[in-house]
C-alpha cells in the first residue's frame, strides 16, 4: 500500500473515530433520559419536521449560524406521525425548538420581514413577542437518568405566525 493511501485511510478513520462516541463491544450505552415529544397541528402533512434539544448556549449559537447543531436533533417525515424520541440526553437544562418544513428545502423560510413562512413551536409552548421566544420561557430540567425513570413526554403545538 502506497504512504499516500496510507495517510488517507488513517486520516479517513481519525475523522470516523472523533466524530462518534466510542463505546466497547458489550459495555451499555450512556446512560441519560429518554424525551419523547410529540407534536400537534401538523398541517399539511406533507414535508419534513426538524427538531432540537439544546442548551442555553447552542441555542444562541442557533440564531446566528443555521449550521449551528443541538444536543439532539431529527427530521421527521410529516406524513408518517408526529412522534419523535431521543434516547440518552444527559442531565442539564434545554428547550426543544421544531419548524415544519413544509416545502421540503432543509430550512425555515421567512417572508421580507423576518416573520416564519412555516409553523414553528417551541418548548412550554413559548411563542415569542416581536421575535423568538426566549430561552428562559423554553426552557426545562432534565434529571439524572435512574434505572427506574420513565421517558419524559413533552406537546409541542406547531403553530404559524400571524
Amino acid at each position: 500500500m502506497s504512504k499516500g493511501l496510507v495517510a488517507i485511510v488513517l486520516a479517513a478513520g481519525f475523522t470516523v473515530a472523533c466524530a462518534a462516541p466510542q463505546i466497547a463491544i458489550g459495555e451499555p450505552p450512556p446512560k441519560g433520559t429518554t424525551l419523547q415529544i410529540t407534536f400537534s397541528s401538523v398541517a399539511p402533512e406533507t414535508g419534513k419536521i426538524w427538531v432540537g434539544v439544546c442548551t442555553e448556549a447552542e441555542m444562541a449559537e442557533r440564531y446566528s449560524d443555521e449550521d449551528a447543531r443541538c444536543t439532539a436533533e431529527r427530521w421527521l417525515d410529516a406524513n408518517e406521525g408526529a412522534s419523535v424520541s431521543f434516547d440518552g440526553i444527559p442531565a442539564g437544562t434545554y428547550a426543544i425548538t421544531a419548524f415544519h418544513d413544509e416545502d421540503d428545502n432543509n430550512q425555515l423560510d421567512f417572508d421580507t420581514r423576518g416573520i416564519p413562512l412555516e409553523a414553528t413551536g417551541n418548548g412550554n409552548n413559548a411563542k415569542g413577542f416581536f421575535g423568538p421566544p426566549t430561552f428562559r420561557n423554553m426552557k426545562f430540567q432534565l434529571p439524572p437518568a435512574s434505572d427506574s425513570q420513565q421517558p419524559l413526554s413533552f406537546t409541542v403545538e406547531l403553530y404559524r405566525v400571524g
